[in-house]
């Protein structure tokens, strides 16, 4: 998530250099970068310097135990994964806010914009865009808060079951962010589309081979009419403000 954040945080607040940061090489490094820095962090437990890894029989899970000398840096990690990507999208989400803000103002005293109808759409876009900022920073206190707390005060596992609960809780952020990112951005929503269209293999195509039951000189002989049915089409008045008054339907339903 922290990842994703600054992606945004850069390319609205640093459109011009977003390009350069973002190539596919440097894509790649930034992911092989977030893997590597995520499993340093566990080497001291599962070399036994500090910590150990093991079954935790109370919570049915395999997790951070104390070693021989009592040492766990379970505390610590939960408070460094939780507190600082928390900082950095508060920070992050709050600059895009006030960038974007600040870009409309601009805009519209540029373009001398002043009537009602101008300041009720950026009013209501400014609500959608903080109303989508909100809810991805609510679910992520939602997924990760009690976790982190669980972990830091019932560090003897006195209620198992809440250990289990914000377990639960914290893996299903990675169920439910894609429905958040799909709700409130378009761009995402044409993704998954195209996504499972190709998984399911629900597209629209049509072979350009003719069928086997169906004569060629038929085929030629129906696209011929079609073309000649289009080209009378093409001249009417009525059908040209028809397709036009389509048209406009559909840039309005965008």
């Amino acid at each position: 998530m922290v990842g994703i954040t600054m992606n945004r945080y850069i390319l609205i607040a640093y459109n011009s250099v977003y390009s350069s940061v973002y190539r596919p090489m440097y894509i790649w490094l930034q992911l092989f970068l977030v893997w590597v820095v995520s499993f340093s962090l566990l080497i001291p437990p599962v070399l036994g310097v500090w910590g150990q890894m093991g079954l935790d029989e109370m919570t049915f899970s395999c997790t951070i135990l104390p070693d021989e000398s009592g040492r766990s840096p379970k505390k610590v990690l939960f408070l460094v994964g939780f507190l600082i990507p928390c900082i950095v999208i508060i920070i992050s989400y709050t600059c895009i806010y006030w960038t974007v803000r600040r870009q409309r103002m601009r805009l519209r005293n540029h373009a001398g914009l002043q009537s009602g109808g101008s300041n009720g759409n950026r009013e209501r876009e400014d609500s959608r865009l903080t109303t989508m900022m909100l809810t991805i920073f609510c679910c992520f206190l939602l997924c990760f808060l009690p976790l982190m707390l669980v972990n830091v005060f019932d560090n003897e596992v006195d209620y198992p079951a809440i250990h289990v609960l914000a377990s639960v809780m914290c893996w299903a952020s990675g169920v439910i962010n894609p429905f958040i990112y799909a709700a409130s951005n378009r761009n995402y929503r044409v993704a998954y589309k195209k996504l499972f269209r190709k998984l399911f293999f629900w597209s629209d195509y049509v072979s350009p081979m003719p069928s086997k039951s169906v004569p060629a000189s038929r085929i030629s002989k129906d696209a011929s009419m079609q073309i000649q049915k289009d080209n009378n089409r093409e001249a009417d008045p009525s059908c040209v403000i028809d397709i036009e008054a389509k048209a406009k339907d559909a840039v309005i339903q965008l």
